[in-house]
């Protein structure tokens, strides 16, 4: 017996299954896997962009950190010397993909070995991105005063993986490993799914209806000629003969003299025109789709400047650009609280893992700075007359 609740209207018929027709749908979910994932990755500019913008947005303006000029030096210069806005890059954008990847901070030694806090200045030589496939978990980690909780005690690597052959593995301690996940998976907490997840059905949707569009042009223009007894005609290999002969001299002489000439008892021509007026917009429309699903703008998924009398995009630009600093508070800045606490302890200073800020993502242009600078003046000029500050 199946017990459902849902809005049924005995008049209407809404929610009748004799009369609504969507009274039986449902809404099935089909998994996309990691090599799904990356052909269509590989395959479609639109996944493409919806992968790398985002994560390019969240580490192209990186961040500044806060404290003593020799200390902010100190830990800038560690993170050119590691490349880490690069790692954190690829890191972000292999996890929007793939749904999982993982830093890994190598110092030389044993990399099952817990990694200390208290390290060494220098001590990190290296930082290395992975998927997340590629590392196995090793002891499900169930303490629950542990801030490894859910994840595992060990992670495998295997750096050779070839079908059917013993390589030595590497195993890695969990603190070694950091973490960034792509969209969430409400089933499981520590996983993560490919955001191409989401939009996948309306990129295919899209890619389908381009085609579509594109097989159309070659059949803008098409030419139909009436001929009298055709079915007879192509009776008989001669007759085929005769009209394959007949057309092809007609289409050379149309190429010579410009004009088609024909038998006017036998022969009647006329001509399809098709009308390309609202292509554009059902193409626009399903791209539209396509961004909504990747929660971008359609000027940041087409990369150019929105079209149209008075149209600007700023407002979307805005949202989109205060969408990615949520996701750096909330994602790389979570993420990187361990990295960051190492990264103090190996430039050798005493600075606050915390004390950064992330650098603006949208710029002003040289106007609206120029008027937003004169508003600040003209505000403190006003403030200063108020207190009667000579």
């Amino acid at each position: 017996m199946q017990i459902t609740d849902r809005l049924i209207n005995l008049v209407s018929g809404v929610g009748n299954p004799a009369f609504d027709k969507t009274a039986g749908a449902e809404l099935a979910f089909d998994t996309i896997g990691e090599e799904l994932a990356t052909n269509l990755y590989r395959t479609s500019w639109m996944a493409r962009a919806i992968v790398d913008e985002p994560a390019h947005d969240m580490t192209r303006a990186w961040r500044r950190w806060q404290g003593p000029d020799a200390d902010v030096d100190a830990m800038q210069s560690a993170e050119r010397a590691l490349r880490l806005r690069g790692k954190v890059h690829n890191a972000v954008q292999l996890a929007r993909l793939t749904g999982k990847a993982a830093i890994f901070i190598g110092t030389g030694g044993d990399a099952a070995l817990p990694i200390s806090d208290t390290m060494t200045p220098g001590a990190i030589r290296y930082l290395h991105v992975f998927k997340g496939s590629e590392l196995r978990g090793e002891g499900e980690e169930r303490n629950l005063a542990s801030d490894n909780f859910g994840g595992y005690h060990y992670y495998e690597y295997d750096p050779f993986a070839v079908a059917g052959a013993a390589r030595e593995k590497v195993r890695i301690h969990h603190s070694r490993l950091i973490w960034f996940r792509g969209a969430a998976d409400p089933l499981h907490v520590t996983a993560g799914q490919s955001v191409l997840q989401a939009c996948y059905q309306p990129i295919v949707d899209a890619e389908v209806l381009m085609a579509h569009v594109l097989a159309l042009v070659g059949e803008a223009k098409l030419d139909v000629i009436k001929i009298r007894d055709l079915a007879s005609t192509l009776a008989t290999d001669s007759g085929v003969t005769r009209l394959q002969k007949r057309f092809s001299e007609g289409l050379a002489l149309k190429s010579i003299l410009g004009v088609t000439l024909l038998d006017a008892g036998s022969e009647d021509w006329d001509r399809k025109q098709v009308n390309f007026a609202h292509l554009s917009d059902l193409v626009q429309q399903r791209l539209e789709i396509v961004a909504a699903a990747a929660r971008m703008p359609v000027t940041k998924l087409l990369g150019q400047s929105p079209g149209g009398l008075n149209a600007t995009g700023e407002s979307d630009l805005r949202n989109y650009y205060d969408m990615i600093s949520g996701r750096q508070e909330t994602g790389l800045r979570t993420g990187l609280e361990r990295l960051d606490r190492l990264l103090v302890a190996h430039a050798g200073v005493g600075i606050d893992p915390h004390a950064y800020d992330w650098n603006p993502l949208y710029q002003l242009d040289e106007v609206s700075a120029a008027e937003a600078a004169l508003k600040r003046a003209q505000a403190e000029q006003i403030l200063s007359a108020g207190l009667g500050v000579g």
